[in-house]
């Protein structure tokens, strides 16, 4: 399979407007290291005040930037995907993607895998119930 072309937008938040937008920059510095990453370009948006911020927030701003890169795989973008965190999430191209049972596994066992440990934190996990 060739490379994957996608598009994201992904959102930083904080209370400072020189603190979101440093925050911003450095997670694209990151991503910019990525062995497997193409980015083809990236666009930030100015830092907005946001109109209503968070309870207990007195004030906050908020920060997009828009990034179209190519990846090498399907599973690579999964992991793009839990380490980076977008907020939106488009792919370009190829139109149509195939993926073997062993890589749909090995992918799922990895989200499975993210849900447990954040289950083992304390902050979130999958309710089982009896009934």
């Amino acid at each position: 399979m060739g490379k994957i072309k996608v598009w994201v937008a992904i959102e930083a938040l904080a209370a400072k407007k020189e603190i979101v937008e440093e925050a911003l920059k450095s997670h694209v510095g990151r991503i910019q290291k990525e062995r497997n990453i193409e980015i083809v370009k990236e666009t930030f948006q100015d830092a907005l005040k946001v109109e209503q911020p968070p309870q207990g927030v007195s004030e906050a701003y908020s920060q997009v930037v828009e990034i179209e890169f190519k990846i090498d795989s399907l599973r690579n973008l999964l992991n793009f995907v839990v380490i980076y965190g977008p907020s939106a999430l488009e792919i370009l191209d190829p139109a149509k993607l195939e993926v073997s049972a062993s890589d749909a596994q090995d992918m799922l066992n990895s989200i499975s895998a993210l849900i447990h440990r954040y289950a083992s934190m304390g902050v979130g996990g999958v309710v089982i119930s009896a009934k």
